[in-house]
């Protein structure tokens, strides 16, 4: 999934809670509209999917609404992260390779691997 693909996804997970609050009446007219402008000035066409996981730190922290959407980005983001970088670092294992290894690890719990 590029990152427009995933913004857009995040977008619609967004636009479901806020559905699914006014409903309920657990939300108003302005929160959801707050909100709205909120996703669209935080997640914008050219934002990356590292970008997204940064901001995705910050959306429970401004909407508590969003605390679900946010984890479900930052559970994401870590399990892409696993998926790029586990198979490098035991291939620099099998080449002995282990300061390589250590450093990749170490970016990796850092968030500081480029993905996708």
């Amino acid at each position: 999934m590029n990152s427009n693909d995933y913004r857009r996804n995040i977008e619609s997970q967004v636009l479901i809670v806020i559905y699914e609050r006014l409903k309920a009446g657990q939300m108003d007219a302005r929160r959801a509209h707050e909100l709205a402008e909120y996703i669209l000035k935080v997640l914008p066409n050219s934002i990356t999917v590292n970008e997204i996981y940064k901001t995705a730190h910050f959306l429970k922290d401004s909407f508590v609404e969003l605390s679900g959407v946010s984890a479900t980005v930052l559970n994401d983001y870590e399990e892409k992260v696993k998926d790029a970088v586990l198979p490098q670092i035991r291939e620099l294992m099998k080449q002995g390779r282990f300061e390589n290894a250590t450093i990749l690890l170490r970016r990796a719990i850092r968030h500081e691997v480029e993905i996708g």
